[in-house]
């Protein structure tokens, strides 16, 4: 685990063009504290929080109030049993509530998948009601959402092995009570 300056930070999300979300920009705006930790095996990976988004409710049935989180396991894992592709997903050829434009990221994604071009993802601690809502849940992915979903349904679907990768561990007061 390596601790990073907050300036640091937003000089690499400026460079990976990654603080267009807005979300993304308000969290490292109230964040105080960074670190850069390893992400080792799959499980790692797949225990990240999927957070609700109104475009992907095909596979993250829920709502935006009383919504519902997810692994990103369980996420790949409906997609695999469902038995649709990003493609299908993507040209709007699956019955169900979601936007076929945020699904074109993922496959263009999984089209031109390149490890060496995975960039870090950027999570967070989960609240209390989240980690009641997901349990298995280690963090919950405030950039990355899109990438994480390709490498798991990659790895799952066994198109790739994993190597290990990075992530942004973005920390708030509210998350630091030894801090006062």
């Amino acid at each position: 685990m390596e601790l990073l300056k907050k300036a640091e930070v937003i000089n690499y999300l400026t460079e990976i063009n990654a603080l267009k979300n807005q979300r993304l920009g308000k969290q490292i705006e109230s964040a105080h504290l960074f670190f850069r930790i390893p992400i080792l095996d799959s499980e790692a990976l797949q225990s990240l929080i999927f957070h609700y988004r109104w475009e992907s409710e095909i596979l993250t049935p829920g709502s935006l109030i009383g919504g519902r989180l997810y692994t990103v396991k369980q996420v790949t894992q409906k997609m695999i049993d469902m038995d649709i592709s990003f493609k299908d997903l993507a040209e709007g050829n699956v019955q169900g509530k979601y936007n076929p434009n945020w699904f074109q990221t993922c496959a263009n994604i999984f089209e031109q998948f390149d490890y060496d071009a995975f960039d870090d993802l950027v999570v967070k601690l989960p609240t209390n009601s989240a980690q009641r809502d997901c349990p298995l849940g280690t963090f919950q992915i405030i950039d990355g959402m899109h990438r994480s979903l390709v490498l798991s349904y990659l790895l799952a679907t066994q198109a790739l092995h994993f190597k290990p990768l990075h992530c942004i561990l973005v920390l708030t007061d509210e998350k630091l009570p030894w801090i006062a």
